[in-house]
């Protein structure tokens, strides 16, 4: 088995929840550059302002400031599993993460999931203000976090109006990175529109 598995996916894809239910269950390290960014964010540093004023209208953060944060924390991870949720977004970071991993051959999951699924999912998706669990709720609901009791909120960049524009970037810079993993023979292509626990189903099965 792999000890990289890289899972690729629109934003709002399901990619997160998957890499999340497969590192606990293969026991792997979970790595989500997201998590990485936000914990910044929430540290009120200069780069966490910078970070923040990137992600709320849908702009990626330039690599020049993720890279090093990326790499301190991957490196730490070298020779456990890893699963990565959100990186390599482009194909600067697809060579950055070889240099890490120079030795490892990878296993990309490709979750694929129509415009118009993404638009509904981000309209009922909330995330808790305190531990960050992320929950789909119905319209007109209203509920607390079952883990922490913390309020659930939504994110800025989950509006559609964000959505969008972070769904047209995702096209431009991931489209070469799936050639690339194709052209390597590593990447699968999972249908994320099905329930939770199906998608889960197709992604063991791969795995």
């Amino acid at each position: 088995m792999q000890k990289v598995i890289i899972m690729l996916g629109f934003p709002a894809s399901g990619k997160g929840t998957q890499a999340n239910i497969l590192a606990k269950r293969l026991g792997y390290n979970y790595f989500g550059t997201g998590d990485l960014l936000r914990a910044e964010v929430e540290k009120g540093s200069e780069l966490g302002k910078t970070f923040a004023k990137l992600m709320d209208v849908g702009e990626l953060v330039p690599d020049n400031l993720t890279d090093p944060l990326v790499k301190k924390k991957l490196g730490s991870l070298k020779g456990s599993g890893v699963i990565l949720d959100g990186y390599p977004r482009n194909l600067n970071q697809v060579q950055v993460l070889k240099q890490v991993f120079p030795d490892e051959d990878f296993l990309v999951l490709n979750i694929e999931v129509s415009a118009e699924a993404l638009l509904k999912r981000m309209q009922n998706r909330r995330i808790c203000e305190k531990c960050g669990k992320i929950y789909t709720i119905n319209p007109g609901e209203n509920r607390k976090c079952d883990i922490c009791g913390g309020n659930l909120i939504q994110r800025a960049d989950d509006s559609p109006e964000v959505l969008a524009r972070r769904i047209t970037t995702y096209e431009e810079l991931t489209s070469p990175i799936i050639r690339y993993y194709q052209n390597k023979g590593v990447l699968v292509t999972i249908n994320g529109e099905p329930p939770i626990p199906e998608v889960t189903k197709e992604i063991e099965k791969v795995v």
